[in-house]
């Protein structure tokens, strides 16, 4: 499934010495230099009341044009909102409605937990790298824009995912991500870039609901929970 939401989207050290890094098929043989990085993300963004994220979205296909899209989410626990250009998706963590704008419709479906899906939330796009079910390694640290980026790389345990790697990119001054791309067998790349990362108390309940009233009249509304 080409598609870091499951649902939405139809949506130093070199890559030789990765591959010998990642010549392994239990996560606790991962690299225990990234290992530190990942926990002070961890420790880090645990400490958000909720996390309030602007980023684009990228998508290369072979053979078509790069796609491009802007979006924020808001991500409280099991909770997230997320809106694009072309897409909204809501969770209070039993109900999700996702709405496909070019065709004015609104999905709701109850939320299901898919042991398969990898990556199937936002709430998992800023999170998944503490799964079990991959082997990372550090791979390289670069700047950009006088900023030290630290680059980890993440193989799934599953060989039969869709995805043979995920890059992620993180602030080494922060302790953020600044990016998580994703690596598809058929060449399809998937690269989500977070412009700002931030903590937030200012949401309710109702900011993770979507109803008629906050998206207006020519909406229809599908109810496919069972």
């Amino acid at each position: 499934m080409k598609n870091i939401f499951g649902v939405l989207f139809m949506m130093g050290l070199c890559a030789n010495t990765f591959a010998q890094k990642i010549d392994f098929t239990d996560a606790s043989h991962s690299d225990k230099e990234a290992k530190i990085i990942l926990d002070n993300i961890k420790t880090n963004l645990n400490s958000y009341a909720a996390i309030q994220a602007d980023f684009e979205y990228h998508v290369t296909i072979p053979e078509e044009a790069p796609k491009v899209q802007k979006g924020n989410m808001l991500v409280a626990g099991d909770k997230y909102a997320l809106d694009l250009n072309e897409y909204g998706i809501y969770c209070d963590s039993k109900t999700i409605w996702m709405f496909d704008k070019a065709v004015n419709e609104v999905n709701i479906n109850n939320v299901e937990e898919n042991e398969d899906i990898l990556i199937s939330s936002p709430t998992d796009l800023l999170t998944f790298y503490q799964k079990d079910e991959f082997i990372y390694a550090f791979y390289d640290e670069v700047v950009e824009n006088r900023t030290i980026i630290t680059m980890i790389d993440f193989k799934p345990i599953d060989s039969d995912q869709d995805f043979f790697k995920i890059r992620l990119s993180v602030n080494k001054k922060t302790n953020l991500p600044t990016s998580a791309q994703m690596f598809y067998k058929d060449g399809t790349r998937i690269k989500v870039v977070f412009n700002t990362i931030k903590n937030t108390s200012d949401f309710d309940n109702n900011d993770f609901i979507l109803t008629k009233e906050k998206v207006g009249e020519g909406i229809e509304f599908v109810d496919l929970r069972y």
